[in-house]
């Protein structure tokens, strides 16, 4: 037993000093040159950078406008805000829900949050309407829960609404 004990450590030990001077014979891999643009870094904090995927709110359109979805966010201005009494957003839910049954909601700021309802539509169940009472938002931004019915370990659905 010890015999064959001895005989795979110096099996082993061989194997390692063999896999050992292969791998130092061959000697550090050279690097692979980096093409650099003509471009400076300069030129590149100053080109404008793209704005996040937004939706903007259209006063004239409301919620006739396309639906906004999932982890996407809702530009509002101010201006439009003010003029308006309820802001009514169409929200993309991804999977359809019965149609014209409620799911509860709720919006999230700094300090504050505002328990809503979303309505599903009844030609559309993937789509449900929150409304928010315009003097609830100021210029910030507003995280948008939407549990939805989906079976998963978390139903929920996330929007974003920026007012600026």
């Amino acid at each position: 037993m010890s015999r064959r004990v001895a005989i795979v450590v110096v099996a082993g030990a061989l194997t390692t000093l063999l896999l050992a001077l292969v791998l130092t014979s061959r000697g550090p891999a050279e690097p692979e040159p980096i093409e650099i643009p003509d471009e400076t870094l300069a030129e590149r904090s100053a080109a404008p950078r793209p704005e996040p995927d937004l939706a903007r709110y259209d006063p004239e359109v409301g919620s006739e406008s396309d639906p906004l979805a999932a982890g996407k966010t809702l530009l509002v201005s101010l201006e439009s805000l003010r003029s308006i009494g309820t802001l009514v957003v169409p929200l993309r839910l991804g999977q359809p829900e019965i149609p014209g049954s409620t799911l509860e909601g709720r919006i999230l700021t700094e300090g504050r949050v505002l328990e809503l309802s979303a309505a599903v539509g009844d030609e559309s169940t993937d789509v449900a309407q929150i409304e928010v009472a315009s003097d609830f938002l100021t210029p910030g931004r507003y995280i948008v829960e939407i549990k939805t019915s989906e079976r998963s370990h978390f139903p929920m659905r996330r929007y974003a609404i920026e007012v600026r």
